[in-house]
């Protein structure tokens, strides 16, 4: 029985291997390891109720460190719902720092999710810099959403640990 011949184009050239056979090539996908940093549940401490039943709610909070270039960033995801459909603003506030390191600073997030997404559920990512601070630190930051009708969400306090010890 002849061998059939091996055809492949590679670049434009057509390449021939008389006798070559084709093996199956078909492979199981490889699963590397996730070398994402854990995400962990903010405790959140209600501080006030959403100004109605139709605002925004903040329905969680999750931390994830990440060390990037010897920096220290703590991603926030804020998962929240807004029945009206039509949260715009994340609003931060600094309540409270444990030791001063320097100025620590918070800011406003735009949310632009459309609004079925946010009325089925969905959240927004906002990172926080820990800063070029030599020390630990924390900070209590209080967050509400607020819509374009002006009502607001509930009001939650959640801790932010910089634990820069560990910045390779």
């Amino acid at each position: 029985m002849p061998v059939p011949e091996l055809s492949i184009v590679l670049l434009g050239m057509n390449l021939l291997f008389p006798g070559a056979v084709l093996a199956d090539m078909s492979a199981t996908p490889i699963q590397l390891p996730d070398r994402s940093p854990p995400s962990k549940p903010a405790q959140m401490i209600e501080r006030s109720a959403a100004s109605s039943p139709y605002a925004p709610h903040i329905d969680s909070i999750t931390l994830r460190e990440e060390r990037i270039a010897g920096r220290l960033y703590i991603d926030q995801q804020i998962a929240y719902h807004a029945e009206d459909g039509n949260a715009r603003n994340l609003h931060f506030e600094l309540v409270s720092v444990s030791r001063t390191p320097g100025k620590v600073r918070v800011r406003d997030h735009p949310i632009r999710s459309p609004a079925a997404r946010q009325q089925a559920g969905t959240f927004i990512l906002a990172r926080f810099n820990c800063g070029p601070f030599d020390k630990n630190y924390s900070h209590v930051t209080r967050a509400t959403i607020f819509a374009a009708n002006g009502e607001h969400s509930n009001t939650v306090d959640f801790t932010v640990d910089c634990n820069l010890a560990a910045i390779s």
